[in-house]
């Protein structure tokens, strides 16, 4: 393990490199020498914290650390009398 140390303004150029001109994580790491590990640190620690407003994949917003909104639809309820026992003959 390294105890190697880089400067604010490298670590900067390196995020850039990932995030405005899209080259890959272990393409900048490999050609910079620096452990893809520590480049996803730098890329986690330069994008603003976005914990409290999080977007889900319909659009729609939700805070408290990233939980869903309530669902409005509910699943039947299922017991020994209506599972089925035996696989379906269409297999």
């Amino acid at each position: 393990m390294s105890n190697q140390r880089f400067t604010p303004e490298f670590k900067d150029e390196a995020v850039r490199q990932v995030i405005e001109r899209g080259y890959s994580v272990a393409e900048v790491s490999e050609r910079l020498g620096v452990s893809a590990h520590s480049l996803y640190k730098w890329i986690k620690a330069a994008k603003p914290d976005d914990s409290e407003q999080r977007v889900n994949v319909s659009g729609a917003r939700f805070g408290m650390a990233g939980r869903m909104p309530p669902c409005n639809r509910r699943m039947p309820k299922i017991d020994a009398g209506n599972f089925p026992t035996t696989r379906p003959n269409s297999l």
